[in-house]
């Protein structure tokens, strides 16, 4: 319900709760599907079920409060009914006011502007800080929603003694998680990890099914609480519009559900979309159901594998339960590292699959033979390596049948339907045209086209299903307003149930299994006038070359996810920085497997630099790049482009990248029975060697010999760092293509045309994300070198080396202003212009007053105004 001053209003009758945390079963697929007098009231409630604007619910949680400002004058829209209760220095808001007027702190004020130049911001909910508002503290979280940004405000108690920090708690949960034994002992592990951080009663991880219902496969529970484990829920027990928030939003949280709900008031008639918020409300049905279940408080992560909604890890506790900001944001990180871990358990179970049923590929004839012989010699293990009970070989006009089949009639009309190659069915009673009574007890098949005219089919046996449900999944429909809407149940004692009619569902594994056979078949059914080809013959080389090797790719990738989740930590300042660093290190490996594709290729050494070097292109700094055009082998892509990625994010931060005198030479060729890659870096002033091994020299001291089998040397001389890297000649490939140069390094190509002159530019900003965002801005616009500086220190120490044309100073630095180093500047004749989150600028020196002044956020079509201004004007 959303209230205004003068009035209420509703956004419309609650259909039925789509907030639903528990998930959700197979749909009673196995019974037999005709007709009933209420399915199409069943499928109406449904579907009204799913229309539920769950989005918008016109209220929050009551153990925070919230605030709406419009993305374009800053002023107030909305506000939480309990604002002026949490916190008494909001009791008096005004629509219209602008949020720095709302906030007497210029601390508060600051991370507001700061927040809004997050390119992120659109997508995700971002966490400001922790703040004093009056006599209180508070931890600001931030979001955008339909031109609306959004403050979630979260009374904490103030600072005592020493927290351990979110990162922290991260490698302390990481470390308990059992990894490379299957998916099964990690969700364990990582179920009791969650269980042991949060402290709720129950926290289960449920996987959904192929038909949207979920089963739960893991849970660690109080001693006393009747286990879950096995059971499942309906598919309908969470709607769609549901799971797509679950998909874009991984995080939800419900502290109590008997404490009353907070109206959200609104300055007009539109609601609110709050779904990246952790305060959103809770539909009454849902709240109903959690009651039913006696649950007073819960949560859920999402599981996301590539892209997909996998699962859900569900927490109940049959109490009131508020986390604290820092263990909601550890529950997010470590919830999006399990299912990064999880993705790589089911590829490493699809490659033991396919392994598993090699001998029996290489043990299949190389030349053709009859399709009778054939059968007769490997109908048996060709039916074991798919867990089959029959096998049916048709070619032209011949058919061919070993073990339990259904009739040749049914076997044609299984060819005749129509696939990509491979068809999975579980359920042959469900396919419109067969005839049931000539099926015989067969319920499964795997079709596989090998030719035009030649199929093997696999035929699986009726296997009944007993299914233990979470209480009658018998629907309950009343009628509303809206029409018929379902209720919750009311008892979630086991419900089973027995399913005929379907046989063992094909696994992925299985069908990744069938697609390794299919190439094997067609080279033993098939003459090789019909259809052989080149092309197929060298895949099929491939495919081999590919099962021997990509078990230790999946491997490296695995222990390449678990080391960085780990060693990032380290040199983490927060949990943003901790997030940030981690996602640029993976999406590192997302690059090389990109390089790589989806069979065992190799990945050139010139794609992993022009991907890194990219963004540097245009500096004035000596860039060099040459080498033999070469690749690397799949197996140890994912470490040469972490490789690569440390050694620029190093160079750029302290090195030959960071400074328009410094120089950068990186070449590769043949030397001593391998390929030795020589990165060089000229610097403008003397380095120390590191006092501390970070990631990147651990990375080239420790893995390049351990999974490369290669040597590395380091050396840190008074002006030069040189790396060495040797590789193996077996680790090699060359690439038919002429000899690359640092020519082949285009730029990235800009948004607009380029008007602006300026050979250097100075940015002093303290927030890492928005002086990513300003500098990609300047390049845009035709800007050459940038240089970055957060804090006052490091700006002066640029301005003893350094001049620059014109100079972007944030005015507040953390708990100092940029105001000495604009003196500074001024003096030298930069150019200046000034950002800043604040309007007024009383304490801004007299000399510095002309310079222009810009308000946070800064867009590109300020930016280009302002500094298009100070071009033409004379110092």
């Amino acid at each position: 319900m959303y209230s205004r001053a003068s009035d209420t209003w509703r956004t419309g009758s609650l259909p039925h709760s789509a907030d639903t945390l528990r998930i959700h079963a197979r749909h009673h697929r196995g019974r037999d599907m005709t007709d009933h007098s209420n399915d199409h009231i069943t499928q109406v409630a449904l579907s009204n079920c799913d229309k539920e604007p769950v989005h918008i619910p016109g209220r929050i949680q009551s153990f925070g409060s919230m605030l709406g400002f419009d993305l374009k004058t800053g002023t107030l829209r909305y506000y939480a009914e309990n604002i002026g209760t949490l916190f008494p220095e909001l009791s008096s808001l005004t629509f219209g006011t602008h949020f720095e007027k709302v906030f007497a702190n210029r601390y508060i004020v600051h991370a507001i502007r700061g927040g809004l130049g997050l390119p992120t911001l659109q997508n995700h909910r971002e966490r400001l800080g922790s703040f004093e508002l009056g006599h209180k503290h508070v931890d600001i979280g931030m979001y955008t929603s339909d031109g609306t940004f959004v403050l979630e405000l979260d009374p904490i108690p103030p600072p005592s003694g020493v927290l351990r920090s979110p990162i922290h708690l991260v490698q302390d949960l990481l470390s308990t998680l059992t990894t490379n034994q299957g998916i099964s002992p990690l969700l364990d592990s990582a179920v009791q990890a969650f269980r042991h951080l949060t402290g709720f009663d129950r926290v289960m991880a449920y996987k959904f099914l192929d038909d949207g219902a979920g089963e739960v496969v893991a849970e660690a529970k109080a001693p006393g609480l009747e286990p879950f484990q096995g059971l499942r829920y309906p598919a309908s027990d969470i709607p769609q519009q549901v799971r797509q928030i679950m998909l874009r939003m991984p995080f939800r949280t419900i502290a109590d559900t008997n404490a009353p709900a907070t109206s959200i008031i609104a300055q007009d008639d539109t609601p609110l979309d709050m779904t990246l918020g952790h305060l959103r409300g809770v539909s009454p049905i849902h709240i109903e159901y959690l009651g039913n279940m006696g649950v007073q408080a819960t949560m859920n992560v999402s599981i996301r594998v590539r892209n997909r909604l996998w699962g859900l890890f569900a927490f109940h506790h049959e109490l009131k339960k508020v986390l604290t900001p820092d263990e909601r944001s550890t529950c997010e990180i470590f919830g999006q590292l399990v299912s990064m871990l999880i993705q790589q358990e089911l590829e490493n179970e699809g490659l033991q699959a396919r392994q598993r049923v090699q001998s029996l590929v290489r043990s299949l004839s190389t030349r053709r033979i009859e399709v009778d012989l054939f059968l007769a010699e490997y109908a048996e293990p060709l039916m074991k390596a798919l867990h089959a009970d029959g096998i049916c070989v048709k070619q032209g006009e011949e058919y061919v049948m070993q073990g339990q089949t259904p009739t040749k009639e049914i076997t044609q009309k299984l060819i005749e339907l129509p696939s990509q190659g491979l068809l999975a069915l579980d359920s042959l009673k469900r396919v419109k045209g067969l005839h049931t009574a000539s099926l015989n007890t067969t319920a499964g098949a795997l079709v596989m086209k090998i030719s035009a005219d030649t199929y093997c089919i696999f035929f699986r046996q009726e296997v009944l299903q007993h299914i233990r449900w979470a209480g009658d999944t018998q629907k309950k429909i009343e009628y509303g307003p809206n029409g018929p809407r379902l209720r919750p149940r009311s008892s979630f004692e086991e419900y089973k149930e027995t399913v005929a009619n379907r046989s063992v569902p094909w696994s992925a594994a299985d069908v990744s299994v069938a697609s390794e056979l299919r190439h094997a078949l067609w080279r033993v059914l098939l003459p090789k006038t019909e259809g052989y080809s080149l092309e197929w013959e060298q895949e099929r080389r491939l495919r081999d070359l590919l099962i021997a090797e990509l078990n230790h790719r999946v491997r490296n990738t695995l222990s390449l996810v678990n080391a960085i989740a780990q060693q990032s930590k380290h040199s983490a300042t927060s949990v943003e920085h901790y997030v940030n660093t981690l996602e640029k290190r993976i999406n590192s490996l997302s690059t090389a497997h990109s390089f790589i594709g989806t069979g065992l290729q190799w990945a050139r050494i010139q794609d992993f630099i022009t991907m890194e070097l990219q963004p540097y292109k245009h500096g004035d700094f000596d860039l060099h790049v040459e080498g033999e055009d070469v690749a690397v082998r799949a197996d140890i892509a994912p470490i040469i482009a972490l490789l690569f990625h440390e050694l620029s994010t190093n160079s750029v931060k302290y090195g030959a990248l960071s400074s328009k005198k410094g120089s950068l030479s990186i070449t590769w060729h043949r030397q001593d029975g391998g390929y030795l890659i020589q990165w060089h870096e000229q610097l403008e002033a003397p380095i120390a060697p590191p006092t501390r091994k970070g990631f990147g020299l651990t990375l080239i001291e420790r893995a390049i010999d351990f999974e490369c089998k290669g040597h590395s040397s380091i050396r840190f001389e008074e002006e030069r760092v040189s790396i060495d890297i040797w590789l193996p000649l077996e680790l090699i490939m060359d690439v038919d293509s002429e000899p690359s140069s640092s020519e082949t390094l285009q730029p990235p190509k800009p948004l607009e045309k380029r008007t602006l002159s300026y050979q250097s530019v100075l940015i002093a900003e303290d927030n890492f994300l928005l002086a990513m965002e300003l500098e990609k801005q300047l390049q845009q616009l035709g800007c050459k070198e940038i240089d970055i500086h957060a804090n006052t220190t490091s700006l002066k120490q640029a301005l003893e080396r350094h001049t620059y044309d014109v100079a972007l100073l944030d005015i507040q630095l953390g708990n100092e202003t940029s105001f000495e180093v604009g003196l500074m500047l001024l003096a030298k004749g930069t150019k200046i212009v000034f950002l800043s989150g604040y309007e007024r600028r009383d304490d801004c020196p007299p000399a510095l007053r002309q310079c222009v002044h810009l308000i946070k956020p800064v867009d590109k079509v300020d930016l280009l105004f302002a500094l298009s201004n100070q071009e033409k004007s004379t110092p």
